[in-house]
């Protein structure tokens, strides 16, 4: 599900878990790998920022499992190198276009400022350092509680009621070749999860399951293995793996079946046998977001379109200027404060008119978009947009 949709946390988990194994391998005694796993946690790291957590996990790991102390800093600085090199395209790019190869956190950078810093970073989630919040902060996760986008990364309860598994195979296979490869695995997933946990505790903007995917998907192999020893609980009278594996087809049908009934709900099939025109099924399944398209159409030619409370931007047939952390009005009137100056300062940059989503005008913005409006002239509406031209 979540692979389909315009997310990148299918690939970053992809080349995590290559990276890992690729180590593992190396590890073996098998110097060849360690410059493939490198390689993978650059192109990692080239993804998403979140990414920082798997290269310095593989360092620790060249640390605890090198020869010797000038093999293990001669090998760190080859992994390093290695990642910085597969890595580096997007860096550069960053630094040339936006003033920083970190952009926008570190440094900074273009069209960044201190009001922005605090925006993105968004309010705290109120957990602090409350041990019952910590406790059951597993549990919300699985369960979508809280969570800034339920259907983006439901794990469904496996992953939590088997975690026990994972550490007994973990104990089985201490002394068997397995041994080091389930270690690395689960050392990781723990550690994702912790740096996930110190998130969320700061910002609810990190309250998002598929965030723990990367750690989460590597743990699936030391619970494989836990699955594999069940047997070792069952009982005269009570065979526990039996049960759990009645249990485990009964719950991997109904998700069959949820996920079916979703898919037939969307109907792919009729595009995908020319029986409905694309845009005809892209209306159907983004009726809202077709609205804004068809208004920012409307418009001439040679419009420049600023968007309000619309981080969306694909598919868009004329210039625009999206609203990529639903920011953009407050942060005009943080740099001018005086409407009159804001006005000035979109018609200096060429835009001729504003496209709001009127939903996303709450409390916080009620004030700034009330002073703007007598400055504008409604020109269309669609649904929850509306198409303002610039007076």
């Amino acid at each position: 599900w979540l692979a389909s949709w315009a997310y990148s946390d299918m690939a970053l988990t992809f080349y995590g878990l290559a990276a890992l194994y690729t180590l593992w391998k190396w590890i073996d005694e098998n110097p060849k790998w360690l410059i493939l796993s490198g390689m993978f946690a650059g192109l990692a790291m080239g993804i998403k920022y979140t990414s920082f957590v798997l290269p310095v996990f593989c360092i620790l790991i060249i640390l605890s499992f090198g020869k010797n102390l000038a093999s293990r800093f001669t090998t760190i600085i080859s992994y390093s190198a290695t990642a910085l090199l597969a890595a580096s395209p997007w860096y550069i790019r960053n630094w040339i276009f936006m003033g920083n190869p970190f952009y926008p956190f570190a440094f900074g950078g273009r069209s960044w400022d201190s009001f922005q810093s605090e925006w993105y970073a968004g309010n705290g989630t109120g957990i602090g350092w409350n041990p019952l919040e910590l406790i059951f902060l597993p549990f919300n996760i699985m369960m979508g509680h809280r969570d800034q986008n339920f259907f983006d990364g439901r794990i469904g309860p496996f992953f939590l009621l088997l975690i026990p598994l994972a550490v007994w195979a973990l104990w089985k296979k201490r002394s068997t070749p397995e041994n080091k490869a389930l270690l690395i695995l689960t050392a990781f997933s723990l550690l994702n999860y912790l740096i996930l946990t110190y998130g969320v505790i700061q910002t609810d903007h990190l309250w998002q399951a598929r965030l723990l995917w990367p750690g989460l998907i590597p743990l699936a192999i030391p619970i494989g293995f836990g699955i594999t020893l069940l047997s070792d609980f069952d009982l005269p009278r009570f065979r526990i793996s039996f049960t759990f594996a009645v249990l485990f087809g009964l719950v991997v049908m109904v998700t069959l079946l949820d996920n079916s009934l979703s898919l037939i709900a969307r109907g792919p099939s009729q595009y995908a046998f020319g029986m409905e025109l694309r845009q005809a099924y892209f209306q159907r399944m983004q009726p809202q977001y077709t609205a804004a398209l068809k208004l920012v159409e409307s418009t001439p030619p040679d419009a420049f379109i600023y968007f309000l409370f619309e981080p969306r931007s694909y598919n868009m047939p004329h210039k625009v200027h999206p609203d990529p952390i639903n920011n953009n009005l407050l942060h005009d009137f943080y740099l001018f404060e005086d409407v009159n100056l804001v006005i000035n300062d979109w018609k200096s940059q060429g835009y001729t008119h504003i496209l709001v989503f009127t939903p996303g005008v709450d409390d916080r913005f009620t004030n700034s978009y009330s002073l703007v409006l007598p400055f504008l002239q409604l020109e269309n509406e669609d649904g929850d947009y509306k198409l303002y031209s610039i007076k």
